[in-house]
């Protein structure tokens, strides 16, 4: 793999998220992974979404151990593993050879797989980095969008390599494999009970001292400038120990509401 420069997905469908600690200052530079930072100092003032997500980057981008969370096809093999369930990968690999369960790029194979699914002229598909995040690279294909667009295989080719042996990710991580991977949508087939803002969409859990404490919910796919909202966990609630909520209950009593950047009628979403 590549030293130098990741959800995700969100990370995207299949990423796994960590945090970062609040601190007054700069991040603690200890070079060994599990980035332990200084307890914040006292204050009234509750830190922003904004400052969070930097500090948080500022410890993840240089761990090891993130250089594999945040590797859409290492993280995809350790939770079929461990029996959790995951998307289909219907293609992947990584860009410097194989590694695992997981081939090394080729453009023909990229191209065979989305011919043998039937991806594009009949089927929505989704490609993205395996390491890459904010949605760097992602190319979201419908059966209308590559009609209307004249798309082909080997045009999806082209775009994947324009990314795909990249020197450095899109947020700079330290430890990464780069690599391809191709899924068709998990909202496929989706009933209509579960259109936004009532059933399938995105977490991103933001987690602090091992808690989590903020949770942006977004729709999938989710639209520029709408379809996602914020909640700010209560403490007295983070710890996740409590038993699961009954079926139309609220999951986290005393959680509330705050304003989503970039996200129109978000507190009426939520």
């Amino acid at each position: 793999g590549q030293a130098g420069g990741d959800a995700g997905g969100g990370g995207g469908a299949g990423g796994v998220s960590g945090g970062g600690v609040e601190r007054g200052g700069s991040v603690d530079g200890d070079s060994s992974d599990g980035g332990v930072l200084a307890a914040p100092p006292p204050s009234s003032r509750e830190a922003s979404h904004a400052l969070r997500l930097r500090l948080m980057m500022d410890v993840y981008r240089s761990r090891r151990t993130f250089g594999v969370l945040e590797n859409k096809l290492l993280t995809h093999s350790l939770l079929r593993r461990l029996a959790l369930p995951v998307v289909p990968v219907l293609y992947g690999a990584f860009a410097a050879g194989p590694m695992g369960e997981w081939q090394g790029y080729s453009r023909d194979r990229l191209i065979e797989a989305l011919r043998r699914h039937r991806l594009g002229p009949t089927r929505a598909f989704v490609v993205k980095p395996a390491s890459d995040g904010t949605n760097w690279g992602v190319l979201l294909m419908t059966p209308s969008k590559w009609s209307a667009g004249n798309w082909t295989g080997e045009r999806v080719a082209d775009e994947v390599e324009k990314w795909l042996f990249a020197r450095l990710s899109s947020w700079g991580q330290w430890y990464e494999h780069r690599g391809v991977l191709v899924q068709r949508l998990y909202t496929d087939d989706a009933p209509a009970s579960a259109a936004w803002p009532h059933g399938i969409a995105e977490l991103n859990v933001l987690v602090q001292k091992g808690e989590p404490t903020h949770v942006r919910v977004m729709a999938i796919p989710k639209p520029k400038g709408d379809g996602c909202f914020d909640v700010l966990l209560p403490p007295s609630r983070r710890r996740g120990s409590e038993a699961s909520p009954a079926e139309g209950a609220q999951p986290w009593p005393g959680a509330r509401c705050i304003p989503a950047p970039n996200c129109a009628d978000s507190m009426a979403a939520c």
